[in-house]
């Protein structure tokens, strides 16, 4: 059989799937085909082209093909991710809506031998140059997350060897809340609807490589996440702004040092924003990243909560800033870590969240600690596994001081319990359930009737606006 041309005009497609919830339904209109060198058996490959228009969106292809192989390139505009909503909808909560533009590939060869045997698809994906546009997970009328830009160049695909290339990957104005509702699931939990139960696999059946993943470059700009942890005692906020991120020759697998530049601007609600800029290599296998970070006024605030488990303070303002170098990697021994630079902590103010003793009890919630600037110049940090923490600083120099200091009958100073003992590390969770009330809380004792101090019971002591200097 032999034709040497075909061609098709003005067609109509319509595609029906009622497997799936809602039912899937689309029309494709002026589709067109052209068909040219058809011969069976197959001499040659026979070419084509065609275009198609789908509720708005057109999809061009051209290719070729034989009973053994084939290739389609196909180039897409203005591509509505909506078209595949009842598919995604299987898996996803939420609504994803974008579009796509650029050139996508497919390429097919027929399995043969040990191969074939195996299962293979003889299946390879490519993409590039390719954009997805405006891009947003949405929930009602919510946004959970967007990104105005996803641009993708050289991706290669093959289903078989389980292996993804991409030259490029770039990601703009990228916007995201992540957060953690205080029953300590996810938003990620909220959004994945739950698989249904998949048959027991075959104890034949060998396990599947995992997937490897090479970056050539990736680029995000102009990123923000609102960060949010409502399971701690006291609750977790912090916003990310301006974020930036610049890497190359990634690989999931990889186990050698690659650029990594990552810069973005700070801030607990809706205070002043610190800055963090970091320069330096990183390995993902073993993870590993040294290079030198630049920080300034960095809310350690925002993560009182987090401090909650390992000190008996509410820490009210904090800021922290780091110039100096920073080196990090893990093992299976554990982890270690060498810190070296310039370090300090402005502008600290921290409550107190704990009694010492019952005569003590009226000062949980008061000033505990305050100083305008601590500096440690010459800082020195390493923690290795297995051996004791190292810590050296070579001048230290603290402004404006306050601490209320108290001794208990017991003769121990209250500062001295600001760390606390693993006993009570391991009570946090249900002593934190309630956030600490500030200035005289109840107290479950009768309080006895008012009477002038007696000289020997514990007064703080106040010193105000001090500065000193240590070498």
């Amino acid at each position: 059989m032999a034709v040497a041309q075909a061609a098709v005009r003005q067609g109509q497609l319509r595609w029906s799937d009622q497997s799936t919830r809602p039912a899937a339904a689309l029309q494709a209109t002026d589709f067109t085909l052209d068909v040219t060198d058809v011969t069976y058996p197959f001499k040659a490959p026979l070419t084509f082209t065609g275009a198609l228009g789908v509720q708005g969106s057109s999809l061009s292809f051209k290719g070729q093909a034989t009973d053994r192989a084939a290739e389609v390139n196909l180039s897409a505009k203005a591509l509505a991710l909506q078209l595949a909503a009842p598919y995604l909808a299987q898996t996803l909560e939420p609504a994803l809506t974008g579009q796509i533009n650029g050139e996508m590939a497919v390429q097919w060869q027929a399995p043969a031998g040990d191969a074939a045997k195996a299962g293979a698809t003889g299946i390879t994906l490519g993409a590039g140059p390719l954009a997805l546009e405006q891009l947003a997970l949405q929930q009602g009328k919510t946004t959970l997350a967007s990104v105005g830009k996803l641009a993708l160049d050289g991706l290669k695909l093959n289903l078989d060897t389980r292996t993804v290339d991409i030259a490029r990957l770039g990601i703009t104005q990228p916007k995201a809340t992540v957060e953690r509702t205080p029953d300590g699931r996810w938003m990620v939990e909220r959004w994945l609807k739950a698989a249904p139960a998949a048959s027991p696999a075959s104890a034949t059946t060998a396990a599947a490589p995992a997937w490897r993943v090479r970056l050539g470059e990736l680029a995000v700009d102009e990123g923000s996440v609102a960060f949010a942890d409502r399971a701690q005692p006291r609750p977790v906020a912090l916003n990310l702004s301006a974020l930036s991120l610049q890497a190359r020759n990634l690989a999931l697998d990889g186990s050698k040092p690659e650029s990594l530049n990552l810069s973005t601007r700070v801030a607990a609600g809706r205070g002043n924003a610190g800055k963090l800029d970091y320069r330096g290599t990183l390995t993902p296998q073993p993870f590993a990243t040294q290079g030198r970070l630049e920080a300034s006024r960095l809310p350690l605030h925002a993560l009182d909560g987090y401090l909650a488990d390992q000190f008996a303070i509410e820490l009210l303002r904090a800021d922290v800033g780091f110039r100096g170098q920073v080196a990090m990697s893990q093992s299976p021994r554990g982890t270690t870590l060498r810190v070296s630079g310039d370090a300090a902590i402005d502008e600290l103010r921290a409550n107190s969240t704990a009694a010492a003793t019952p005569k003590t009890a009226e000062q949980v919630g008061e000033e505990l600690l305050a100083w305008k600037s601590l500096g440690l110049r010459g800082l020195s940090v390493a923690l290795a596994p297995n051996t004791a923490p190292r810590v050296e600083v070579k001048e230290t120099s603290l402004a404006d001081f306050y601490a209320r200091i108290t001794i208990n009958e017991n003769g121990r100073i209250n500062l001295s319990d600001i760390a606390k003992s693993p006993a009570e590390v391991n009570n946090t969770p249900a002593a934190a359930a309630q956030p600490p009330q500030r200035r005289h809380p109840p107290i479950p004792w009768p309080r006895p009737a008012a009477r002038r101090p007696h000289p020997h019971s514990p007064r703080p002591t106040r010193w105000r606006r001090w500065w000193c200097s240590a070498r």
